[in-house]
């Protein structure tokens, strides 16, 4: 078998002149697909407040919203601390109403062993009455006008 290779001449490459702008869409479609002013607006709300038991700040304890019937979005909270909180826009919540829970904890002086870790620790209790947190009676609007300042005085059972 006779193998016939055939030398054919080649011209040099010449540049495309729509090989640039080709190139560059991509990259300002990017551009334009990430400029702006600023982050998205979501419609979520910020809000602060504070918390209060037998008229004293409550030292530390969660906040959790569960949006009622007719109000959308996700459910929010935040950490109490020295009677005050705040959720922040970006984990806000829609404006509507709210059920609100409050929960805090306390020690009780008893020690468990964790089964896992094989570590002592101390088991806490929710010492709040339950109308605060699992019954909760305690609901709240948040509006898109105003700060959306919210204060909660609790009492003791």
């Amino acid at each position: 078998m006779t193998l016939i290779l055939l030398a054919t001449e080649q011209t040099p490459a010449k540049p495309c002149r729509h090989q640039v702008p080709s190139l560059c869409m991509p990259v300002l479609l990017l551009l334009f697909c990430f400029s702006g002013c600023g982050g998205p607006d979501t419609g979520r709300l910020g809000m602060s407040g504070t918390v209060t038991l037998d008229g004293n700040p409550l030292s530390e304890g969660t906040i959790e919203l569960y949006p009622l019937r007719g109000t959308g979005g996700p459910a929010s909270g935040g950490d109490i601390s020295n009677g005050r909180f705040a959720i922040a826009p970006a984990k806000g919540l829609f404006a509507g109403s709210f059920r609100v829970e409050i929960k805090a904890y306390r020690g009780t002086g008893k020690k468990r062993l964790n089964k896992y870790s094989g570590e002592e620790f101390e088991v806490r209790e929710q010492y709040l009455s339950k109308r605060y947190n699992q019954r909760s009676e305690l609901t709240c609007e948040i509006s898109t006008d105003g700060e959306n300042y919210q204060e909660f005085h609790l009492k003791s059972e």
